[in-house]
């Protein structure tokens, strides 16, 4: 994720023609799968089931909402719909410029939306895998990206791309070294993501399953499991009814919205 839905796709398509060898860094692939894979307007629905090492679980049912605003930068729409108890929660986040990004949690009981601090990035967010870390945009020059080969994944030959913060700033609230990101060399569509710690261990791995293309060049993942070893703790996602040719309103991303128990609709 990085936004929930995380949530959570990162890039698309070979090479195209003119695009040299030596082009074919990290950093360009990128760019490319931004490109092909970027949607202005977006909604999804998302069952989720949270898995713990005794295999207990919880199922929920969520809403998500994505706009690119006339900036060019994305504000995102969490809520949650099913069960009871987490009903009505909600998670709002703002891109801004320079590569920073704003969130607020709304819990109805306390009938407020929380801004979110910096040093809460690395706290998993409602009981899931996810971090808030994972559920914000990357701007793609806080990173640092090394192409370090190839790799073949359920019969697709598929780059092996190490993404690492490239910024003083990024390297202090991030909860990861590094990820190592695999990504399909034939759609350019990451089919799997290792997180490692600050310590430089893995963590976690998300990996993305039923892939379904979209208009254009553009992919998405029917499901998306997050695997957090040491825990034995899984969180899987499955997103239905994703829809990306809507209008969405400005103030659908916004704290009057949110109070006025309109998101709930």
């Amino acid at each position: 994720m990085k936004q929930l839905i995380i949530c959570l796709t990162i890039l698309a398509f070979l090479a195209p023609v003119g695009v040299l060898a030596e082009e074919m860094t990290g950093r360009h692939i990128m760019g490319l799968v931004k490109e092909a894979h970027d949607v202005k307007n977006d909604t999804s629905d998302v069952v989720m089931l949270i898995i713990d090492r005794k295999g207990n679980r919880k199922q929920r049912l969520l809403k998500r909402y994505v706009k690119e605003f006339e900036t060019g930068l994305k504000r995102s729409l969490i809520v949650f719909k099913e069960p009871r108890d987490v009903t009505g929660t909600a998670l709002l986040t703002w891109e801004l410029d320079g590569g920073r990004s704003k969130q607020w949690l709304y819990l109805p009981g306390r009938k407020k939306l929380q801004r979110m601090a910096s040093n809460s990035l690395k706290s998993y967010f409602m009981g899931t895998d996810l971090t808030y870390e994972d559920l914000m945009p990357d701007a793609i020059d806080d990173y640092t990206y090394t192409l370090t080969g190839e790799e073949t994944l359920d019969g697709n030959v598929c780059y092996v791309i190490e993404v690492a913060p490239g910024t003083e700033e990024k390297s202090k609230v991030s909860g990861y070294s590094k990820r190592v990101i695999l990504v399909r060399k034939d759609i350019l569509f990451t089919v799997k993501i290792d997180f490692y710690n600050r310590r430089g261990k893995l963590l976690k791995t998300q990996t993305s399953h039923d892939l379904e293309k979209l208009e254009g060049n553009a992919w998405t993942a029917k499901k998306n499991l997050i695997t957090r070893h040491k825990k034995n703790h899984r969180t899987l996602m499955g997103i239905k009814n994703r829809k990306t040719d809507i209008v969405l309103e400005n103030a659908v991303f916004t704290e009057n919205f949110i109070l006025s128990g309109k998101y709930l609709r």
